[in-house]
């Protein structure tokens, strides 16, 4: 919300859509799952099941050439490569893969810490995520940008500062800014 104020006049082209939070249940309940644990919402994506946000994601992405799409990792994948987190996925879109791979190299430029280096992943395929969506049926450029975060495995104003700081540069290489 801050980023979108402090940078809203300073847009230079396209339509630009901010969703700062999606599962506002889960969020206060600090569960990923909606609706009494039974729908993972980061799962429902080319399913023909009416769930009004999701319906809604899916409109707003056929405006946008690029979909950036924020979440939080329980541990730094170099690491723990269980974990996705400290990661940026892009789908198979040739440009999407050139910034995902610049912003790895600019946001590891800024921590000092080697073991909570940024990675840059393509080989993430989960059926009916987001990512996956477009992948298939609509060839969009698409970044997941995992932080580490979940459970405050890295503290809040590190993931603030993080987000900002990829949102500048994709803007900037996007020139939105």
């Amino acid at each position: 919300k801050e980023f979108i104020e402090k940078y809203q006049n300073k847009f230079q082209k396209g339509n630009l859509f901010f969703i700062p939070t999606i599962n506002k249940q889960g969020l206060e309940i600090k569960e990923r799952y909606h609706l009494c644990k039974k729908h993972d919402m980061n799962r429902q994506f080319g399913k023909n099941i009416p769930y009004k946000i999701i319906d809604t994601i899916t409109k707003l992405v056929k405006q946008c050439d690029i979909i950036i799409d924020f979440h939080e990792g329980y541990d730094f994948h170099i690491q723990n490569p269980e974990s996705i987190g400290s990661t940026i996925i892009p789908n198979k879109n040739k440009k999407a893969i050139k910034i995902g791979k610049q912003l790895v190299k600019d946001i590891n430029n800024t921590i000092k810490d080697k073991q909570k280096h940024f990675v840059f992943l393509q080989k993430l395929n989960i059926p009916n995520s987001l990512r996956w969506y477009l992948q298939k049926y609509k060839q969009k450029q698409y970044l997941l940008i995992e932080l580490t975060g979940i459970d405050d495995k890295q503290p809040l104003e590190i993931r603030v500062s993080q987000t900002k700081f990829l949102l500048i540069k994709i803007f900037k290489l996007k020139k939105i800014i």
